[in-house]
């Protein structure tokens, strides 16, 4: 099975109660993404927390604690996913062994147009 399956099948076994709670989790987030975002327009980060890794690399150690690599690579992208709030990641510059590194737009809901023109302007 591969690590898409595996997770697709882990949110099958989800009870309801632990969906509502997560729900509503969700709901809060979005309350508290919205609040700390009020004064900004969009919100500039990583697409990564870390250089991209070796193709087929599944553990990475840092700061001496041994993170999974999938779990690096989706935690700068999961507050767009989680809030629904628009986000659009592109590439950014490039580090050392010549590998890409990606900056991720995030914007508020329903400002979509804002956010392409910011990403094209970037990308000019």
């Amino acid at each position: 099975m591969n690590s898409v399956q595996n997770r697709v099948n882990g949110e099958i076994k989800v009870k309801a109660d632990e969906y509502i709670a997560a729900m509503e989790k969700q709901h809060e987030f979005r309350l508290y993404f919205r609040e700390i975002s009020k004064d900004a327009d969009l919100v500039l980060i990583p697409t990564l927390p870390i250089l991209p890794p070796p193709i087929g690399l599944r553990q990475m150690e840092i700061g001496g604690k041994e993170y999974g690599v999938a779990n690096l690579l989706t935690s700068l992208t999961v507050p767009a996913s989680f809030t629904g709030f628009p986000a659009l990641s592109g590439p950014g510059a490039f580090c050392s062994g010549n590998r890409p590194t990606g900056v991720q737009l995030m914007g508020r809901g329903f400002d979509e147009s804002l956010l392409y023109r910011v990403g094209y302007a970037i990308e000019q």
